[in-house]
């Protein structure tokens, strides 16, 4: 299926929008003068409409890898992030006087940042298309998935039953490395489908993938981390977008999802400012209590108009790219922040717990605010993988590391197939959605092994709840009496 598929992908979606991007680029960049600030929205604008047109003409396998396919994914992010970008600077206008760091021209910074991370996106996309990217990321993929039920189970309770243990032991997770997220990423595969399995109410299946849910929902709300909660939410809106196909219905459920994004922004401020900056230890129930109580003394609608603007606001991360072209074009590269982690990320933790851990986002930091800030800060900046890129060696490295990150997706894709079958084919194409949804916010390291490390989590896991489920079904064969 991948080489016909692959055959049919035309080079024109991405060549007229690359053109016309490039030639928005130009206008805006000569227009810069005259338009003052003005040039901002119109720039990520263009982003999001040339990432919607490409996506809208590729030719995908099918309905499902139109949506869920890695591609799919990164495109369609590339948009919404650029959707929060304009609607951030028409809420608060350009905030490029609040600068943290000397610069001769943050707009410029700012300006080449964008570009390089639509540009990166757009390469990136094409060659995963090219290199056979849409295998099992389909509806013969969920078929797979549908077609062992039973497995699905037990990979469910691994998932739910490691979530559950390193909420309350972090050292556990800590041991545990890139394994947890993968197994997470596998779970809520399978919140996602066992309800459709189970029962035929559609009212039912919601129902039950909230109560599948539970342990990831329970873990993200004590994580202080609105993307983590987002990411516990993604099968329940998945499951209930599917169920209810009405356009009325449709209306509600994205009006249901502005209120919940505006709510978990504002919560999430408020843990941050009650636990973490108090540096106190406080169980979820309490601070879910005292955040119910201060949004009743300040009002509902209040409470959600400053969530939705504080989200809207940190989604911005146009300046975070800015940050990064603007180090490197004025103070160098920073190779050895970029790249240097990749020497020893492949070497597992559980073999190595000495492992030098990998904090990118706190040394951008300290370029960033300086070494005074992470003295005291545990705070971590997304520099965007394309900008981070152009931060460890300029053009070259965003080139060759798109194209690179692009060609580890489809080859992992591939292998996961050969090497676990449909089902671990389908189960890590959809488990790398997540990935795909943060392409963008993750550091470089994270980018060009998460995949692979990616890939032989997943095959251990199918592997160990392949050997579970037979154990089980084995035990349930057994006639009583003869066991033992």
């Amino acid at each position: 299926m991948a080489e016909a598929v692959a055959s049919r992908i035309s080079l024109r979606p991405f060549a007229l929008g690359t053109l016309a991007y490039a030639l928005t680029v130009a206008l805006l960049a000569a227009s810069s003068p005259s338009l003052g600030d003005d040039w901002m929205p119109a720039l990520f604008s263009a982003g999001a409409v040339i990432s919607v047109a490409i996506w809208s003409n590729v030719h995908w396998a099918d309905r499902a890898s139109r949506y869920v396919s890695p591609g799919a994914v990164i495109l369609l992010m590339c948009a919404v992030n650029r959707a929060f970008y304009v609607a951030d600077y028409l809420l608060r206008g350009s905030r490029l006087e609040g600068w943290p760091f000397f610069s001769s021209a943050p707009d410029v910074a700012l300006f080449k940042g964008e570009v390089i991370t639509v540009l990166g996106t757009l390469l990136t996309v094409w060659i995963w298309l090219r290199f056979g990217g849409l295998r099992l990321t389909g509806s013969e993929g969920w078929g797979a998935l549908r077609a062992h039920s039973g497995l699905l189970l037990v990979l469910y309770a691994l998932a739910a039953g490691s979530k559950g243990i390193s909420a309350r032991r972090p050292e556990f997770a800590d041991s545990l490395g890139q394994l947890l997220p993968s197994l997470e990423a596998v779970g809520l595969v399978t919140v996602a489908i066992l309800p459709s399995l189970w029962v035929q109410s559609k009212h039912l299946r919601v129902a039950a993938c909230l109560a599948l849910s539970a342990p990831y929902l329970l873990s993200a709300s004590s994580s202080g981390m609105k993307e983590e909660i987002l990411l516990a939410l993604i099968p329940l809106a998945f499951v209930a977008w599917t169920q209810y196909r009405t356009k009325t219905a449709r209306a509600a459920l994205a009006g249901t999802g502005i209120i919940v994004v505006a709510l978990l922004a504002s919560y999430v401020g408020f843990y941050r400012d009650e636990v973490w900056q108090r540096k106190q230890t406080a169980s979820t129930a309490n601070v879910a209590a005292q955040f119910l109580q201060k949004t009743e003394e300040s009002g509902t609608v209040r409470t959600l108009s400053e969530g939705l603007t504080s989200f809207i606001s940190r989604s911005n991360a146009s300046y975070h790219r800015g940050w990064a072209v603007s180090i490197a074009d004025e103070q160098g590269y920073e190779p050895a922040l970029v790249f240097g982690p990749l020497i020893y990320v492949f070497v597992p933790r559980l073999l190595w717990p000495e492992k030098p851990p990998i904090k990118q986002g706190w040394e951008f930091s300290g370029l960033v605010f300086g070494d005074q800030f992470i003295a005291w800060s545990g705070s971590s900046t997304a520099a965007g993988f394309y900008a981070s890129l152009y931060l460890g060696w300029g053009w070259p490295a965003v080139v060759i590391g798109a194209a690179l990150a692009a060609v580890l997706l489809g080859m992992t894709f591939r292998l996961a197939a050969r090497m676990g079958g449909h089902l671990a084919g389908a189960l890590y194409a959809f488990a790398m959605v997540p990935f795909a949804v943060r392409l963008d916010d993750t550091w470089t390291v994270g980018v060009l092994s998460g995949p692979l490390i990616s890939l032989v989590y997943v095959l251990a896991i199918v592997a160990v709840a392949r050997l579970a489920s037979q154990l089980v079904l084995r035990r349930r064969s057994t006639p009583e009496g003869v066991a033992g």
